[in-house]
């Protein structure tokens, strides 16, 4: 049902007891994208202790579903940048094929980061 963000996904690496409440609450299997899963690994191997950034990740996505491009979400992928496009309102290639892959699942994006994503009108995203 829901997918997280990469914001999401690093406020629970730092440790956020709040967004982890809420989590519990589900009692279910969250999704992240492979795209997320890049931007964690992106990082990891930017930060100072490379080995147990990258364990990390490594043990996280391993409990989580993980979301990969199939046709319906490509298709989505074009359709929402182009509708993106012709408003004049253009976000980042990552954010929209994370969006993308969300609405292709039916998950809802949990983020910390409304800015782009809200310009995706059939996107379902909530802030937590």
């Amino acid at each position: 049902m829901f997918c997280l963000d990469t914001s999401i996904v690093i406020d629970i690496f730092r440790g956020d007891s709040a967004l982890k409440k809420k989590m519990m609450k589900f009692h279910q299997k969250f999704s992240i994208t492979s795209i997320t899963l890049c931007e964690l690994f992106k990082g990891a191997w930017k930060s100072n202790n490379k080995e147990k950034a990258v364990q990390l990740i490594t043990d996280f996505y391993k409990s989580v579903e993980l979301l990969d491009f199939d046709v319906a979400s490509a298709n989505l992928f074009g359709l929402n940048n182009n509708i993106l496009e012709k408003k004049g309102s253009k976000i980042p290639e990552a954010d929209l094929m994370i969006a993308s892959l969300a609405m292709a699942n039916n998950k809802v994006l949990i983020t910390r980061d409304l800015k782009h994503f809200k310009k995706i009108t059939e996107l379902n995203v909530e802030k937590w």
